[in-house]
């Protein structure tokens, strides 16, 4: 029905370069492999609007953390406007996706990208 992406943030080649989702204002060693990140998350359509992806995000957290990891972060959008992200811009999360495993968010790099992140 779903499935989520995460393993050690340097995998993503995207996130590792110089991406300004996850790097503006942070200095941080970026080849560091205990720091995880998730990716993006696919949910079937008929399958939506069940939260599936809160479920999923929390099985990430839950396994990067069984994994060693030290920290999951995520990238998640906002919709413009106050409005609703649409279905193609949301397969990185939405910060509520994000809060509700505990994550919080640590910088807000672009107007519509957040970075999330839990320590263990």
């Amino acid at each position: 029905m779903g499935w989520v992406a995460v393993a050690p943030r340097p995998t993503y080649r995207r996130y590792y370069g110089r991406s300004p989702v996850v790097w503006t204002g942070r200095h941080e060693d970026r080849e560091d492999p205990s720091v995880w990140a998730v990716a993006c998350f696919i949910v079937r359509a008929g399958a939506r609007g069940q939260g599936l992806t809160y479920e999923l995000a929390q099985a990430a957290v839950d396994f990067a953390r069984s994994q060693g990891a030290t920290a999951l972060e995520g990238y998640p959008i906002v919709a413009r406007g106050g409005g609703e992200v649409v279905w193609d811009e949301a397969s990185v999360g939405t910060p509520q996706i994000f809060a509700a495993t505990g994550m919080q968010q640590v910088s807000a790099p672009t107007t519509r990208r957040r970075v999330m992140r839990i320590d263990y």
